[in-house]
């Protein structure tokens, strides 16, 4: 390499460059020009990559390109980033609020009790199960996990005792003296649930979410 490239050549590199360093997307790059690939190894200059932001795919003719085993690669690829980025701290943070706004979907509390209290909120095991859509900078990913939630709360003796041997809800009994006038009451329950996130990769944040299963698991 001479280190200059034609007009045409530079025009090509250019739009090369500006699409990778802007749009992140992977690209493919089909050349077997000398401006660009190294004849020793069929690969582009390693003066060239560093004006990169990302690596890209560089064949030398059409026909050695294998579209079906590539985007395989690439799923497999991001199935792999997107398991390793989706631990249960994020999922957690990402979906509490939305679930504690509509709890009674996820725990029945009775009408008679006051003071609920959450005691515990755990994600455990997530699972990148499919990547739908990753076309542009918004990947659409689903992800199944284990959502455990506790709850305590409070109702007065006298609802307690008229309760006592109906429905408590998802509630048990957990000290029915907990003072002078209130009995304490605790639940649990675990679900297996899937969520679809849209995470914007550009500015790797998580845009939008959508509960799309959740079954309560029981124990028996």
């Amino acid at each position: 390499m001479d280190g200059k490239l034609g007009f045409r050549d530079s025009l090509i590199w250019e739009f090369v460059k500006y699409y990778v360093n802007n749009y992140q997307e992977n690209v493919i790059f089909i050349s077997k020009d000398s401006d660009f690939i190294n004849k020793e190894d069929n690969k582009l200059y390693e003066t060239l990559k560093k004006e990169l932001s990302n690596d890209i795919l560089v064949y030398n003719r059409l026909d050695e390109l294998d579209l079906h085993t590539i985007i395989e690669e690439e799923y497999s690829q991001l199935i792999e980033k997107y398991q390793d980025y989706f631990d249960s701290d994020l999922i957690s943070k990402t979906i509490k609020d939305d679930i504690l706004d509509d709890i009674r979907d996820y725990v029945y509390f009775p009408s008679e009790y006051d003071d609920n209290d959450l005691t515990d909120f755990v994600v455990t095991n997530p699972v990148v199960v499919d990547i739908v859509d990753y076309r542009y900078n918004l990947h659409i990913i689903k992800i199944k996990f284990e959502l455990n939630i506790s709850y305590d709360a409070y109702i007065f003796k006298a609802d307690w005792y008229a309760m006592n041997k109906r429905n408590l809800g998802d509630f048990e009994t957990t000290d029915e003296d907990y003072n002078d006038h209130y009995a304490l009451v605790s639940a649990e329950n675990t679900y297996d649930m899937s969520i679809l996130l849209t995470y914007n990769k550009n500015t790797q944040e998580i845009e939008e979410f959508e509960i799309v299963n959740t079954q309560k698991t029981y124990h028996y």
